[in-house]
This record gives structure tokens, sequence and C-alpha cells, in this order.
């Protein structure tokens, strides 16, 4: 890949042009380009050869980088990176960062690795000062949702309404994908909890759309409650 060479190896191209004297050091920016662009094109090794490099140059690893690389690598060997993140965070060779953690939740989301998202958001990321948002859940929220993860997982009805709670997640979205997944497996006391969640989110001011209206009547109607149901109405 020319353009990713380009950018990765600038000196070559300035050799190239007839100023051998002039060199100019690969910089983070650069080699995130260059990491882009690897995944794009599906060479997926190349990013990692190019985050290598990175290192090797003494460069320090910032955010946008470590998910940059995580999303070319989407497609194979992202868990690998993962790992990888992970203990050069321990090592501190890089720093703890939401925005690597709504990256990694989000392919935890769209490859069903529900357990593997709940270790990050409850285990790994709270001892490092990470507070989950609306990026961390929405995503895996929707996904059960749409998935009827609950409805496989007979006992797993309030894993999305735990998920809502997370701090900053509330909004009338994620309430309509939590409901959604919550209420869409009719198991016991699913409906009450439903209902509990959206008075939550009346008190704390999120007006409901007819997305979450929905979401809500259907999970009442799958625990056989049309009284409440009709109360909605």
């Amino acid at each position: 890949n020319l353009r990713a060479m380009m950018l990765l190896e600038p000196q070559l191209c300035i050799r190239a042009s007839g100023r051998p004297h002039q060199v100019v050091r690969p910089t983070v920016g650069g080699i995130t380009k260059a990491i882009q662009a690897h995944g794009r094109a599906g060479v997926w090794g190349r990013a990692l050869s190019d985050f290598q490099h990175l290192r090797q140059a003494g460069l320090k690893v910032d955010a946008i980088c470590c998910s940059t690389l995580l999303q070319a690598c989407q497609q194979s060997f992202w868990q690998g990176v993962l790992r990888m993140l992970f203990e050069l965070t321990s090592s501190a060779a890089v720093e703890p960062s939401l925005v690597t953690c709504n990256v990694a939740l989000g392919l935890c989301a769209k490859h069903k690795l529900w357990d593997q998202g709940l270790q990050l958001l409850h285990g790994w990321m709270p001892p490092r000062g990470l507070a989950a948002d609306a990026r961390s859940v929405g995503p895996a929220l929707a996904a059960m949702a749409v998935d009827d993860v609950c409805e496989s997982r007979s006992s797993s009805w309030e894993l999305p309404l735990q998920l809502l709670q997370e701090g900053g997640a509330l909004n009338a979205v994620t309430g309509s994908a939590a409901i959604a997944a919550a209420g869409g497996s009719g198991g016991s006391g699913a409906w009450a909890c439903c209902v509990q969640a959206f008075n939550v989110m009346l008190v704390s001011r999120v007006l409901p759309d007819t997305v979450l209206l929905n979401a809500l009547l259907s999970a009442c109607e799958r625990g056989r409650r049309w009284e409440q149901s009709l109360s909605l109405l």
C-alpha cells in the first residue's frame, strides 16, 4: 500500500524526491493514518507492524492510535490486540482510555462476546478510574435487543437493565434497547423491572419516545400484564 508506506516512512519519499539530507521522523499521527489505511485494505498484519514501528520509534501511544488499531483488526485479531493493549496499560506504556474501551466494548457486542464485554466493563475499567457512558453500553444494549440474548439465556434478563444503570448511560435510546432486551425474554418479573426502569427514566427527566413506549408495552404484554399496558396508554 503506497499511501500507507508514505505515511509510515516519510523519509523514503523525501529521499526519492532528490533531497537526501532532509529526514522527517515518523509521528504518532502519521503512523495512526498508516494503521487506518492498512485496516481499510484488510491487511491487519501490516497494521500491527505499524504499531510496533511506533513503539520502536519511542513515540507515546495515544487513545486514537489504540482505537484505530482495534478497528483495523476487528475482523480477525482484535481480541489479541486488546490483550496486548491491556498488557501495555499494566506496564504504564499506554494510558487507560475510555475511547479505546468503548471501541472494544462495541466489538464485544458486535461479536456477541457478552462475558468478555462485562468483564471489561465491570472488572477492568472501574479500578482504572474509567466510568462507562452511553457509548460504552449503547452498542451492547442494541445488540442484545436484536439478538434476543436474554431469551436465549433465561437467567440474564436483568443484564440489560443493569447496564442501563451504568453512569451516564441513561437516555431514550439506551432505555428503549434495555427494555426491549429485558422485556423480550418473558422472564418472571422482567416486566416489573422494565416498568421500574421506565419510572427511573421519568424521574431522571428522560423524555420517552414512541420506540421506548412500544418496548415497554411489549414487555408488559409478554408478562401478561394487560392492566399495566392500558395504564401506559
